[in-house]
């Protein structure tokens, strides 16, 4: 049963073109990931073959225009790494890595879609997907997240994703917790200060806040957060 279900998801997952054969793929391969990592081999290659294969394949699949089939595609990925350790694996941790950059690529065209709703649920799988990755690496890796992490949030300012950026640096704090401080509360104490001083929340309005990435409130309240 496995190996079918393996053929049929390389063939949709290589093509992406037919989204309800992809979507029905990983369905049916989020169903079969337990079973499937307790083997040595299938089809004649190994597992940690056929679980690099697949995660590769999986990284096109997460695509904001098709949060559906991002679901599920998040839904493998918790599934994997619910039994996989990120542990002197170095093709693990180079994945997990382009899995960061491809998070920050969803979270930074997520204000470019509607359907307020539908963007909260895949912020959250997003989030608790970052969570069960970060908690099968071991430090060294943790650590690349982090510096990962540091570079791209101080180079932007997401208003609309700040909750779900804040839940990964919980993450990543909670598995490395003096580096994370000692890295992250120097630069975001020196930004809060910095905004302040030029005037962010100096000006109390019962009005609508606009959502404007580039203004002094919104990147205080993304240091804040």
């Amino acid at each position: 049963i496995i190996s079918g279900v393996l053929e049929r998801a390389y063939l949709s997952l290589e093509s992406l073109m037919e989204s309800h054969r992809t979507i029905a793929s990983l369905i049916c391969l989020a169903q079969v990931a337990t079973p499937m990592l307790r083997q040595k081999e299938i089809g004649g290659e190994s597992i940690s073959t056929h679980v690099h294969m697949l995660l590769d394949l999986i990284l096109p699949a997460l695509d904001l225009n098709d949060p559906i089939k991002s679901f599920f595609a998040l839904s493998f990925v918790n599934q994997v790494f619910a039994s996989v350790t990120i542990v002197n694996a170095p093709a693990l941790t180079d994945w997990s890595l382009r899995f960061v950059d491809k998070v920050f690529t969803v979270l930074e065209n997520a204000n470019k879609h509607t359907g307020a709703s539908m963007e909260s649920r895949m912020m959250a799988t997003i989030g608790w997907t970052m969570r069960m990755i970060i908690g099968q690496m071991d430090a060294e890796s943790v650590d690349l997240v982090l510096n990962k992490c540091i570079n791209w949030i101080t180079t932007t300012t997401l208003p609309h994703a700040k909750d779900t950026v804040g839940r990964i640096i919980s993450t990543i704090a909670y598995y490395s917790p003096d580096k994370t401080v000692k890295r992250l509360l120097p630069i975001c104490r020196d930004a809060i200060a910095d905004e302040l001083a030029h005037g962010a929340s100096s000006r109390p309005s019962i009005r609508l806040p606009v959502d404007k990435s580039g203004t002094s409130e919104n990147r205080l309240s993304w240091y804040m957060t």
